[in-house]
């Protein structure tokens, strides 16, 4: 396993608000606002609010010493941790591992650092496949456009961008029905699961003690697990 800490400064998004596209598409979707669902789930939400922010407060500020944790206990677990400066030194050090391994295929779960950094266009400058298994964000990859939303990718688009996205993009038929498309990607996906030579992952946090990752596996994603698939211990950076 390889952990990767880096900087990333800001970039320029351009998301479809102004086209005025995503609108419809936003109005029908069928997930409920964040807080209707925590009142409903989890009364005590903004305590715990308030506790993961006093939590996260207090590690920024001895970040070091979390950090000098987290890459002990990695070591200790026969990982090793990279500290990259930039996206060039990420790429530098992802193109050298696939070459010591012989590596084509890369896969990789739901990662807002990549998205920053152009981690999939540097790599396939270089002749390497990576494909996203996010549903959403596998979409977007198809269509060659930028997340909308930090949690939803493709929050913009309706079934009917999918199908068409999907029959350009994979040569299957015109589909709309959603759980149909989720069946198409997950067909896919399934594939370079099996075949990928390297698996990537974001994180939500980094466990310092045990050295540990955790991250929220999304239910769009095609196969309910692909952040687990992506970096299974066989294949896994």
């Amino acid at each position: 396993m390889h952990s990767f800490f880096m900087n990333s400064g800001p970039r320029s998004w351009s998301p479809c608000i102004g086209t005025g596209a995503w609108r419809p598409a936003n109005r029908t979707s069928t997930c409920p606002p964040l807080p209707r669902r925590l009142t409903i789930s989890t009364p005590e939400y903004q305590d715990l609010r308030t506790q993961a922010s006093a939590v996260k407060k207090h590690t920024i500020e001895n970040l070091d010493y979390y950090l000098e944790q987290f890459e002990r206990q990695v070591d200790k677990h026969g990982g090793k941790v990279v500290y990259c400066k930039d996206g060039d030194e990420v790429a530098d050090f992802v193109l050298g591992l696939a070459k010591e391994r012989g590596a084509r295929l890369i896969v990789k779960s739901k990662s807002m650092t990549t998205e920053e950094i152009d981690f999939n266009e540097r790599l396939e400058h270089h002749g390497l496949e990576s494909v996203e298994t996010d549903l959403g964000e596998y979409i977007l990859q198809l269509a060659h456009e930028r997340p909308y939303h930090i949690i939803a990718p493709a929050l913009h688009m309706t079934r009917f961008d999918v199908a068409g996205i999907f029959t350009k993009a994979l040569g299957v038929e015109n589909e709309t029905v959603i759980e149909k498309q989720a069946g198409i990607a997950r067909a896919v996906l399934r594939e370079k699961f099996l075949a990928a030579d390297i698996g990537v992952s974001g994180a939500n946090f980094l466990v310092a003690p045990p050295a540990s990752r955790s991250r929220s596996t999304r239910l769009s994603s095609p196969d309910r697990g692909g952040g687990r698939r992506s970096t299974a211990p066989m294949n896994s950076t």
